[in-house]
This record gives structure tokens, sequence and C-alpha cells, in this order.
């Protein structure tokens, strides 16, 4: 029964990165609220690792999730109404539905990488949904902590988001940067030359996208699309021998 005792895992993993370590940094610490509400993307950043190394076969990864996505959006449903909820947590939507809702998009996306690009496609590997994850958790978290408490210059290309800032881009390509070279380096076991190339480039599209985004999206978008920059970039050095 080594399924129990891994689910069991994983359910100690989010009731710690999702509500204890929120409600710390809200109650005991004082933390800013989008410092609070950007740990829930750690958080779930955190757990692929969870859900590619504990579960396999691969669509059993899938089934976990559809499991959590269902018991998460129910659970916080149900605790939307109470007093609780809004004392522990940071929900932006005056009538609740947040983090139920980014618990959809973040694990949905979670889903689709591990099925497509850790298993159905060739090139497919852990690595690219490992990289992809931890870039768009750490990244889109930096962008929206240091957007909120340094950003004056809002972006004004055509298509962005007006409401986000240059130096939140800025730091959300710093941060995308050094997360993914480490992944791809100490993760993936890649060259340092070529993790750099990787990174760079994962940086640069994810950072381009996110300011694009709107409404959240971003939890869908931003992890699909290091994803697929990741793929594309595989798929031509493969080609071309180098990989």
């Amino acid at each position: 029964m080594e399924w129990i005792v891994d689910v069991l895992w994983l359910i100690l993993y989010f009731l710690v990165a999702l509500l204890a370590v929120p409600a710390l940094l809200k109650l005991v610490i004082g933390a800013p609220k989008e410092m609070v509400r950007k740990s829930h993307h750690i958080g779930y950043a955190g757990s692929i690792f969870l859900f590619v190394h504990l579960f396999e076969p691969w669509w059993v990864a899938l089934l976990v999730i559809a499991g959590a996505m269902t018991i998460i959006f129910l659970a916080v449903w149900a605790a939307e109404g109470h007093t609780i909820y809004r004392r522990l947590l940071i929900d932006r939507w005056r009538d609740g539905g947040e983090i139920k809702y980014s618990a959809l998009y973040a694990l949905g996306s979670f889903a689709v990488l591990i099925a497509m690009f850790g298993n159905l496609l060739p090139y497919a590997s852990d690595g690219i949904v490992v990289t992809a994850v931890l870039s768009w958790g750490v990244g889109d978290a930096l962008a929206a902590i240091v957007g909120k408490k340094f950003g004056r210059q809002r972006l004004t290309l055509p298509g962005m988001d007006r409401r986000k800032t240059w130096a939140g881009s800025l730091s959300m390509f710093v941060g995308v940067l050094v997360v993914a070279f480490f992944a791809l380096w100490l993760y993936c076991s890649h060259p340092l030359w070529l993790a750099l190339i990787l990174a760079i480039a994962v940086a640069s599209t994810s950072t381009y996208i996110e300011g694009l985004s709107h409404h959240g999206f971003d939890t869908v978008f931003l992890p699909l699309t290091a994803a697929t920059t990741l793929y594309i970039l595989y798929w031509v050095f493969s080609a071309a021998g180098v990989m």
C-alpha cells in the first residue's frame, strides 16, 4: 500500500505549503499581502517533485492531480464563507474564488505538462516539466512582489497588461533565469553553457508572456510557455547533434 503513504505525504505537503506557510507569513511575520498570495504559487511549484517522482506511471500522477484539484476546490469553496478563511489567507476577490480557481489553473497546467512534455511527445522529459513549473512559481512570485513594492513605470508596449511594471518584468526575467539555470544544470545535468543558453531563452519568453497575460491566466500560460520553449530548443539541439 505504498501509494497510500505517497498520498499522505502529498496531503501533508499541501497542508503545510498552502495553509500553514501563508498563515505564518500573514499572522506571525506580518508579510506583505502579495508575498502571502504568491506563497501559494511557490507551494504549488514545489509539489511538482512529488507528482513526478512519487506517482508512477505518469497517468497515475494525472489521476492524483485530478483528485487534488477536486478536493482543494471543494475545501476552499466550503471555507470561503467563514471568517477564519479571510483571517488566514489572502483572497482578492470580494466574494472569494481566487484561491480555488488558481488551484485549478496551476494543477491543470501541471497535468498537461506531465502528460505531453514529460511523456507523450518526442524528447519529452521530467526535466522540462520541473524546469517549467519552477520557473513559473518563482518568476511570477518575484514579478508580483517586486512590482507591487518598487514598480513605478507601467508596461506600455502593445498588448501588455498596463497594471504590470518594468520592475516586475525585470525581476521576473532574473528570477526565471536563475531558477531555470540551476534546474537545467543540477536537475537535468546539462553542461553549464547549455543550461545558460536554455535558461536565457526560457526567461525571455516567460517574461514576455507574463507581461501579456491578464486576469491570472499567467498561471496557465507561463509554465506552458517555458515548457514549449525548452521543447523546441531540445529538438533543435538534438537535430544538431548537441544533445
